[in-house]
C-alpha cells in the first residue's frame, strides 16, 4: 500500500532527524557528552517511526483514525526535534567546561541521581537547567530512556541536565549561582506528591476564603450560551476560573519552592544572579503575561528573606545582604488570580520549608561559615588560589563546597569595603572597570571550582588505593 502524502512527510522528517543525530554523535568534541542522550533519542525515534507504520497499515487515509495516529506521531516528532536542538553540544572555547563536573556532583547530592551536565547557549536572556529524564517521564516515555541501569535489584536513575544560559554571559561565572534555583525545579519533580499535596491544600483554603470574590468575578465575566441556564453558565465559568487559578498558583508555587531550595543551598547570591538574567524588572512594569508563570519580585524576595530569617538567621543578619533582603516594592496587584496565587504561596511556605529541611546546606553553622568566608576572601583579595582551604573527601562535602564558594565570592563582590579596595589595588577604580574586577574574581572562582573536583578525585583515588593495599595485605 502506497504511503499517503502526510505519512511521507513524517517519514522524511524522522529520517532527517535520525541522520542528524548520527552526525552530531560522531562529531569530535572536546568535552564528551553522555551517549545515553543519543541512545534515548534514537530509541524514541524508532518508536515514532513505528507509530507512522501503524497509521499507514491500520487506517485508511483521510479517516479519523489515520489523522489521529499521525497527529500523535507528529507531536512526538516535534518534541524530539526540540529535545535534540536543546541537547546539541556547544563547542565554544569560551564555555566554562571546568564548572560542569563539580556542578554535576552538586546536582547528584541534591537529586540522589547520577547526573551529567551539557551546555546549550541561547541568544535570549534565560538561565535554565532541564533534566532530560524528567522530560521523558513527563511525556510517558521513560521506558525509552537509556540511563537507568538495574543493579542488584535496585535501579539508580541517571539523568542528563541541559544547562541553558545566555551566550552574552558565557564568561560571567558568578551568574551560575542561579543553578541552585534551577536544580530546585529538578528536585520538585522528585517530590511531586508532597509538593502537590501542599499546594492543593493551600489552594483549597484560599478558594474557600475568597469564594465571594471569585463568585463576583465569574458573574461579571459570564456570557451565557444560547439555551444555557444561568446556573449551568455559572458552573462553566467557575470551572474555567478554577482551571486558570490552579495553573497560575501551581506555577508560582514551584518558582517559590525552587527559590527556597536555592536559599538553603547558596543564600542570597542566587537572587543576585537571577536578577541579572530574568528578574530586575521594575515591578511597576511587570506585565500580566510574565506574572502568569512567575511570581513578582516582591513576593520572591520577601519569602526568601523570611526563610533565611527563620532557618539561617545569621545569613539574614549579615550586613552584606541587607540591600538584597530588605528591598521595598511599591507594586500592588489588582488582578484577582494574582492576589489569590500570592496567598497560596504564602500558605505553602511552612510546608515547603519542612519539605526541604532534609537538604544539606553549607550555611548552617554560623561560626564555621564566618571563618571560612573570611579566610577565602583574604586569599581572594590577594588574587591567590583558594583551593588550599577546602579539601572535600566525600561527594556531599564536594557539593557543599561548590555552593559555599559561590556564597563567599558573591559576599566579596558585594562587600562595601573589600571589593572597592580590591578594585583600587589592581587599577580597576574607574566605573567602566567594575566588570573587569568582577571578571577577575570570576576567573578565580572558576579555577577554585575545578580544583574542588580535582581534590575530591585525588582523595577518592587515594582512598581506593589504600583499600586495595589493605585487601591485598589481609589476603
Amino acid at each position: 500500500m502506497a504511503n499517503p502524502r502526510p505519512a511521507e512527510s513524517l517519514y522524511a522528517r524522522i529520517d532527517s532527524l535520525d541522520r542528524e543525530i548520527a552526525r552530531v554523535r560522531a562529531k569530535h568534541h572536546p568535552y564528551r557528552s553522555p551517549e545515553l542522550v543519543y541512545d534515548s533519542l534514537s530509541a524514541l525515534l524508532k518508536r515514532n517511526r513505528e507509530l507512522v507504520d501503524d497509521a499507514v497499515s491500520l487506517f485508511t487515509p483521510g479517516t479519523t483514525g489515520f489523522s489521529e495516529a499521525l497527529k500523535t506521531a507528529e507531536r512526538m516528532t516535534a518534541v524530539l526535534v526540540d529535545l535534540f536542538t536543546n541537547s546539541d553540544r556547544a563547542d565554544s572555547p569560551r564555555i566554562p567546561f571546568e564548572i560542569l563536573n563539580s556542578l554535576s556532583a552538586a546536582a547528584e547530592e541534591l537529586t540522589k541521581q547520577r547526573c551529567k551536565v551539557m551546555v546549550h547557549l541561547t541568544p535570549q536572556y534565560n538561565y535554565q537547567i532541564v533534566s532530560l529524564r524528567d522530560v521523558f517521564a513527563t511525556n510517558g516515555w521513560l521506558e525509552y530512556w537509556k540511563g537507568d541501569e538495574p543493579k542488584d535489584d535496585f535501579t539508580t536513575p541517571q539523568t542528563v541536565l541541559v544547562m541553558v544560559f545566555p551566550s552574552y554571559e558565557v564568561t560571567s561565572i558568578l551568574l551560575h549561582a542561579a543553578a541552585a534555583h534551577e536544580l530546585g525545579h529538578v528536585f520538585v519533580q522528585q517530590r511531586q506528591n508532597e509538593f502537590v499535596e501542599i499546594v492543593t491544600n493551600a489552594t483549597r483554603v484560599v478558594r474557600d476564603n475568597h469564594f465571594d470574590q471569585i463568585e463576583g468575578w465569574v458573574s461579571k465575566q459570564l456570557i451565557r450560551n444560547p439555551g444555557e441556564s444561568k446556573r449551568d453558565a455559572f458552573n462553566r465559568g467557575l470551572a474555567l476560573f478554577d482551571e486558570l487559578f490552579e495553573e497560575i498558583a501551581t506555577g508560582w508555587a514551584e518558582e517559590i519552592f525552587a527559590d527556597l531550595i536555592a536559599a538553603r543551598l547558596v543564600g542570597p547570591p542566587f537572587l543576585l544572579a537571577l536578577e541579572r538574567i530574568t528578574l530586575g524588572i521594575d515591578p511597576a512594569h511587570e506585565d500580566e503575561e510574565e506574572l502568569s508563570t512567575h511570581p513578582p519580585d516582591s513576593l520572591r524576595f520577601a519569602l526568601v528573606a523570611k526563610y533565611l530569617r527563620e532557618k539561617l538567621p545569621h545569613v539574614c543578619d549579615d550586613t552584606v545582604w541587607q540591600d538584597v533582603l530588605h528591598r521595598t516594592f511599591s507594586s500592588q496587584q489588582t488582578n484577582l488570580f494574582l492576589r489569590l496565587a500570592k496567598d497560596v504561596c504564602n500558605r505553602s511556605f511552612d510546608g515547603f520549608a519542612e519539605l526541604i529541611s532534609e537538604v544539606s546546606t553549607p550555611l548552617a553553622d554560623p561560626v564555621t561559615l564566618r571563618k571560612t568566608v573570611l579566610r577565602l576572601q583574604r586569599l581572594l583579595g590577594e588574587l591567590s588560589p583558594t583551593s588550599t582551604l577546602i579539601n572535600p573527601d566525600t561527594k556531599a562535602e564536594l557539593a557543599n563546597s561548590f555552593w559555599l564558594l559561590f556564597y563567599a565570592f558573591w559576599h566579596f563582590r558585594l562587600h562595601s569595603k573589600l571589593f572597592p579596595a580590591f578594585r583600587k589595588r589592581y587599577g580597576w577604580s574607574e566605573d567602566r572597570d567594575e566588570s573587569k574586577a568582577e571578571s577577575a574574581i570570576g576567573s578565580i572562582l572558576l579555577h577554585s571550582l575545578q580544583s574542588l573536583e580535582l581534590r575530591y578525585l585525588w582523595h577518592h583515588e587515594i582512598a581506593n588505593t589504600e583499600a586495595d593495599l589493605n585487601a591485598t595485605q589481609q589476603g
